[in-house]
């Protein structure tokens, strides 16, 4: 019987086989971090399928989603996409995190504060490692003049 992670492992094999074919007219430079993340994935994924398909757990494959929080997360990241072309990365990843660290929080610990201060932080490193490490311009957002 198919479960949920019979299911993701293959949905993404397959979407790791599509990259890779896709990915095979990029230049040597140009296409070794995205050959190297297909295969991370990829083996992950084969890993993934083998286990389940080892141990047979019988749980359906939508089992215990919540609807009452994926909804929200699958509007938020469309949102996020549309932000990042109107105001950029920086500023969409930031609100972004900040607005999910809160609702996804069910302990209720984390102050309105942390989740802006922990949201600073991760958009900095992602900003900082693209920008300057990868040299790699993010969208600055057609508000800012990109």
């Amino acid at each position: 019987m198919l479960n949920k992670d019979i299911i993701s492992a293959a949905i993404i094999l397959i979407i790791s086989g599509i990259f890779w074919s896709e990915g095979s007219g990029l230049s040597e430079m140009g296409g070794f971090f995205p050959r190297i993340i297909i295969i991370v994935l990829a083996l992950f994924s084969g890993i993934q399928l083998i286990q389940s398909l080892i141990k047979k757990n019988i749980e359906p494959a939508f089992a215990g989603v919540e609807a009452k929080r994926l909804i929200p997360m699958i509007i938020g990241v469309i949102a996020y996409v549309g932000a990042i072309i109107l105001i950029g990365f920086a500023l969409a990843s930031l609100l972004f995190l900040a607005v999910f660290f809160k609702l996804l929080d069910n302990t209720k610990k984390v102050s309105p504060v942390k989740s802006v201060v922990i949201a600073s932080l991760i958009t900095a490193v992602f900003y900082g490692v693209f920008n300057y490490a990868f040299l790699v311009p993010l969208p600055v957002g057609i508000v800012f003049g990109g």
